[in-house]
């Protein structure tokens, strides 16, 4: 499925909603982390000014287990952090299909003195994901054991050496370059699919991928 989202055009306006048996619709998710934070769902007045992945939530329709929705248990542990005071490991019970990461605690409820979540990993599951990021799509058809949080140290602004600071604007320089390299590519490839854009507005191409977890790719239209 594609849908094209005006720049700053609100894209929950055009994205459906969806239905799944066994599961009730929450909304959409940004998929990229990194730029939006853990668990950041699309609100009713966001709007996009460039490419976007955002992904289906789902939850279970029936907790119930004597019911057809299985439950399993996810242990995650705060490496450092600490939610409430609390440190160390904490659990939760996510149905069969349910989105892992939106679970997990966000920075606004996990906290590390001089440290910003960045994301989760997994470790001792016993597979190959062991050390690999859970990412936005992932989600639980197991037990899992267990996910550990991700930080990144902060270092205030006013403490840096010229030499940093000129090697963070170097870095964030080329980050912002790389992305932009990936969205005139993506952009190409796009427009050969769907053709040329309403002249003189800016218009973005949303791809729905149906299944578990859907994926929508916006995709900025020249």
């Amino acid at each position: 499925m594609q849908y094209t989202v005006g720049e700053n055009q609100n894209v929950l306006s055009v994205l459906p909603q969806l239905k799944r048996d066994g599961y009730t619709f929450r909304g959409w998710h940004y998929a990229d982390t990194k730029a939006h934070g853990t668990n950041t769902t699309v609100g009713k007045d966001d709007v996009f000014t460039a490419d976007e992945h955002v992904v289906a939530l789902w939850d279970a329709a029936d907790v119930d287990p004597n019911m057809n929705v299985a439950q399993y248990t996810v242990v995650y542990n705060t490496n450092g952090g600490n939610i409430d005071g609390e440190t160390g490991d904490f659990s939760l019970q996510l149905g069969k299909g349910e989105t892992i990461l939106d679970k997990l605690p966000t920075s606004s409820t996990i906290k590390r003195d001089g440290y910003k979540l960045s994301g989760w990993a997994y470790a001792e599951t016993g597979t190959d994901k062991d050390g690999t990021a859970v990412k936005a799509t992932d989600t639980v058809s197991g037990d899992v054991y267990k996910l550990v949080a991700q930080w990144t140290k902060v270092v205030p602004a006013a403490t840096l050496t010229p030499a940093q600071k000129s090697e963070a604007k170097k870095a964030e320089a080329k980050q912002s370059e790389a992305k932009k390299a990936a969205a005139k590519q993506n952009t190409g490839a796009t427009l050969s699919k769907t053709g040329s854009a309403v002249a003189g507005v800016a218009v973005f191409a949303v791809v729905a991928l149906a299944g578990a977890a859907v994926v929508l790719q916006l995709r900025k239209r020249a």
